[in-house]
Parts: structure tokens; sequence; C-alpha cells
């Protein structure tokens, strides 16, 4: 089943480009998430291989600074080569942005998956989201719904902030949770992947900034950014799009190596 003519026509008018990450060697991949975003035209943007990565060179060239990637990271970890291919790939198409002067794109990676049932309600988000938006997540993991567990953690974390006992500062823990914004948008709080999001321009700009040279994970970056204030962001509610775990076998091995 495809993305309805309707849908398709309201993101490519609202967006002055589609783009799905990815990266040449993921052939199947590629196949699969043009079957999956059917009806939806996009342009690829090949990304960085972790496979054709050279990090003396990436090193030398101060793309990467793990001194400061360890002082950022909540668990004091470097980053993984993998996740430096990925954070490279996503700043590529903000750098991509600037450069054309595109106002806002719609960014996929290539393990995205519609939910059909939902999307139906895009038009009606798109209107509802705020002139000054930085970044919309249109699919994500983490603090989808806020429950009083999720509240009660949160106070903790604030005590345990302000007494320093953790890196994120009170303004960030404080910015943990979503919140209501209007029907179906929630100002964003903390949240996990990177599969389906908008960014603008401005947030474009912003993003580049605070990974040049790359120290966080890509989802990473999007969520310190908004809990710190920096940049305004958002969610929507419902989810449009999903992260697929691929049960594909060639995929998987595709993946792996």
């Amino acid at each position: 089943m495809s993305i309805s003519s309707n849908i398709s026509n309201s993101l490519q008018q609202y967006f002055d480009k589609i783009l799905v990450i990815s990266v040449p060697r993921f052939k199947e991949r590629h196949a699969h998430v043009q079957q999956q975003l059917q009806g939806l035209p996009f342009e690829f943007f090949m990304g960085t291989d972790k496979l054709q990565m050279d990090m003396e060179k990436i090193n030398a060239a101060g793309m990467y600074d793990e001194k400061l990637a360890r002082h950022l990271s909540r668990h004091g970890k470097a980053m993984s080569e993998g996740e430096i291919a990925c954070s490279l790939s996503h700043l590529g198409v903000y750098k991509m942005m600037v450069e054309n002067n595109w106002q806002r794109i719609l960014i996929f990676e290539d393990d995205v998956a519609p939910d059909l049932d939902n999307l139906h309600l895009i038009p009606d988000t798109l209107n509802e989201l705020p002139g000054d938006w930085e970044l919309v997540y249109f699919g994500y993991l983490k603090h989808e719904n806020v429950t009083t567990a999720l509240l009660l953690k949160q106070f903790f974390y604030k005590i345990f902030s302000a007494l320093g006992l953790m890196k994120w500062s009170y303004k960030m823990v404080s910015n943990l949770l979503p919140t209501h914004y209007s029907a179906h948008v929630k100002k964003a709080g903390f949240h996990d992947c990177l599969h389906a999001y908008a960014i603008s321009l401005e947030g474009a700009r912003k993003l580049i900034a605070a990974q040049t040279p790359v120290v966080y994970r890509a989802d990473d970056l999007a969520g310190a950014l908004i809990m710190k204030g920096t940049i305004k962001g958002f969610v929507t509610e419902p989810k449009f799009f999903n992260q697929e775990g691929f049960t594909n076998q060639q995929m998987i091995s595709e993946i792996k190596r």
C-alpha cells in the first residue's frame, strides 16, 4: 500500500526537499525503503559508511573530538565508529541544506516505515506547527507518553542535578519530557531515534554549530539541544513513521558487514 497522493502533496508543498539517508552498499535497503515510501518522491543522500572511514584522517582533520564526546556522554563513553559515521551522515545533510538555502526539509533514515493508519492527520499537524519551529520528530522512541513513573523519575533527576550528581543541568532535566502544544503536536523533550524528522534552516545552522567537531551521537545531539533550550523542538502526536526492525536475512547481513 502506497502513501496517498493527498499526503504526498501536502509533504511536498510544505518541505523544500525530502531526503533518505543511506550508504551506497545497502542496495537491499534502498529497494526496501523505496517500497515503504511508495507514492512519496524523495532523494537519497549517501552518507558516511563506517567501513570506508579513515579514523586517522578524521582525527587529524579535527572532525571528531573524543575527549569532548566522552565529557558530554552521560556514561563517559567515546563514540563508536558506527556512531561517528551516523553523525557525519546527518551533519552532511544539515550542511547541504545550508548550502542550498532550503527553508524546511524532511529527513528519513533507510529503515523508516510509515504508519499508514495515522498519515491522514499530517495536513492538520503541519498547520498546527508554529512558524518558528526548528526541529520536528515525525517518528521517535522514548518518552512517548508522560506517565507518573516518568514524572517521578524527572523529580529525582532534578534533585540529582541540583546536587551535581549528574551531567545534565537542572534546565535540561526540566525539559526532559514532552508537553502539550496542540491537538497533534507536543513540545519535544528527550527522545530517541532520527528515522523521521524535519529541520528548518535555522535549526540546521544550530545543529552544525553544536556538532562541529562531532561530539554527539546523532540522536543525542537533537535531544541535548532541545533540553538546553537551544533549539525549538516538537513531536507529532500520533507518530507518523516507525523505525522498522529488519527480518530479511539479506538486510541483516548487510547491516552487520
